[in-house]
């Protein structure tokens, strides 16, 4: 006898084991950072050993909730990067159960929200950044959880839940601060229906409003960091005092968000149920200049992305001598960006035409994400990360009146999971190998600080002791803001490279740290050189 719950348990049993087991099949053990990774963990390992929460100097972010959850996880494994990498599949996998649950709530079918779910997990974004401490998918957790706190209150007209989901933006908030448009977008979209009442709208916003009063608290005590004036403030200024270039740079990021949520979400919108014969002259027209725009920003690569975590050579960053030699397999070759490319037109043609007008339950539900999305246009720089939170919106949408076939969903699905498992698989593996050499080439006795290992070495390395050094001029703490000088200016006198890379004359092979790629599917090698005359060579030779 099929019962409710067991409608509600069978996929939530098995989103857990797909979730789990693809996290088990990259072995995300290891104690090494991923991109800013070292930042946000210099906050935890110094409240754990000081016993004193002090944000890093890297860190522009609110960042207060994201440290306390990690530092929960820390007390219980002990502090390493590993601890911290599974307070982030932690929070991945509750939201992932959460956002399926939401997809039943504005009405999907039971397989249209399984797919809808699985769409999420294996975007590469949502999957690489899961197996990091890094704020993306952490914060996305914590919204989903308030944007489904809100669909209760309105849907079994239960106000006491709209405290609930404002309290889960501020936590969100307090992790990054597009968080705070969960609620934000709610209240909009309560005042936008006539809901003028100045006690649905206190409950709304109430959590948030603690949040910013937790926030300002910690801002007047502790003082505004460097970063978060001269990166998250000044610069934000100026891109929105750009004039028409702000414009420009704001189409532009647009559509590439649009390209990209095209081709990530292609398996759903390729695999439903569209009446294609009721499609009138109209919408006809927007399918052909939908196909135009999507191929033709494909094609002369207007995509804005910087190659944060989508890459030719897989995904991640990659700052280290010689990573144009580094595996790649599919990700290298033409062929692989083509076949999405095409994927890319054919499923944001797909998705217009099928796209009816959002019922309200959905706007309810998509207009925080919306209102995220629009916020991170503001910032002078643009990472392919930050679009991550349109995912869900457009896939509750879609979901909502939706059917799923899931012969048409299972080759596009099995692409995105290929693309964001081994690419993670691989992106771990190189990474951790890096940090083994590294570890070498100290016990030679090569300083830390003279060791060129990309971008997190130096973070770890170099980063914090020049951002604490007295300010020039003075004896008191408080460099000027570093930038990227710590990472680009320095000198060293030992590399960490990928094999094939070239080296100055002088400059000599000392060891090799090997690790299995699945791209190439055979043992790559991260290479160790010294130049043993104490010479120090810029980072880029």
């Amino acid at each position: 006898m099929v019962t409710a719950r067991t409608i509600v348990f069978r996929p939530v049993a098995a989103l857990t084991l797909i979730f789990w087991s693809a996290v088990l099949l990259v072995r995300p053990w290891g104690d090494f950072p991923f991109d800013d990774d070292w930042a946000y963990g210099e906050t935890v390992r110094y409240w754990m050993s000081e016993g004193v929460l002090r944000v890093s100097s890297w860190t522009p972010l609110t960042l207060l909730a994201h440290a306390a959850w990690g530092r929960l996880f820390c007390a219980l494994f002990g502090f390493s990067y590993g601890s911290l990498r599974f307070s982030t599949l932690a929070l991945a996998w509750l939201g992932l159960l959460v956002f399926h649950r939401s997809l039943l709530r504005l009405g999907a079918s039971a397989p249209a929200a399984f797919a809808g779910a699985l769409v999420l997990l294996f975007n590469p974004l949502y999957f690489r950044l899961s197996l990091s401490y890094m704020t993306d998918v952490a914060a996305l957790a914590w919204m989903l959880m308030a944007a489904h706190a809100f669909l209760i209150a309105e849907l079994d007209e239960k106000p006491a839940w709209a405290w609930i989901g404002s309290a889960l933006s501020g936590v969100a908030y307090l992790v990054r601060q597009t968080g705070a448009c969960i609620a934000l977008g709610a209240a909009v979209w309560l005042l936008w229906r006539g809901r003028r009442s100045p006690r649905g709208l206190l409950r709304t916003l109430a959590g948030l409003l603690v949040a910013l009063l937790i926030h300002a608290w910690w801002l007047r005590s502790h003082g505004v960091n460097v970063v978060f004036r001269e990166y998250a403030l000044r610069d934000t200024w100026a891109n929105l005092s750009g004039g028409w270039d702000a414009l420009g740079r704001g189409v532009e990021r647009v559509e590439g968000a649009a390209v990209h949520l095209a081709l990530f979400l292609s398996p759903l919108f390729l695999a439903g149920t569209i009446g294609l014969g009721a499609l009138s002259r109209r919408r006809l027209a927007l399918l052909a200049a939908a196909a135009a725009t999507l191929g033709g920003a494909w094609w002369f690569h207007l995509a804005p992305v910087t190659g944060n975590i989508l890459n030719p050579f897989g995904l991640g960053v990659c700052s280290m001598p010689g990573c144009a030699f580094k595996a790649a397999g599919p990700f290298g070759v033409p062929a692989f960006w083509a076949v999405a490319g095409a994927l890319a037109v054919a499923g944001g043609a797909v998705a217009l035409c099928g796209f009816g007008s959002p019922s309200a339950p959905v706007g309810l539900f998509a207009s925080g994400f919306l209102a995220a999305f629009l916020l991170s246009l503001a910032g002078g720089v643009y990472f392919d990360r930050y679009f991550l939170v349109l995912l869900p919106a457009v896939i509750a949408a879609w979901a909502a009146t939706c059917r799923v076939h899931w012969l048409r969903l299972a080759p596009g699905l099995a692409f995105l999971a290929a693309w964001a498992v081994l690419g993670s698989w691989d992106s771990l593996n190189w990474n951790r190998a890096r940090w083994e050499g590294g570890k070498k080439l100290v016990e030679r006795g090569i300083a830390p600080s003279s060791i060129c290992g990309g971008f997190e070495w130096h973070g770890v390395h170099n980063y914090e002791p020049m951002a604490r050094a007295p300010a020039p001029g003075s004896g008191a703490p408080g460099a000027p803001y570093l930038g990227n000088k710590p990472f680009v200016d320095g000198r060293y006198s030992a590399f960490l490279a990928f094999a094939g890379a070239s080296m100055a004359s002088g400059i000599d092979k000392v060891g090799e740290v090997p690790y299995f790629s699945p791209l190439s599917f055979r043992t790559e090698r991260i290479e160790l050189w010294v130049d043993e005359s104490g010479r120090h060579w810029p980072w880029r030779l």
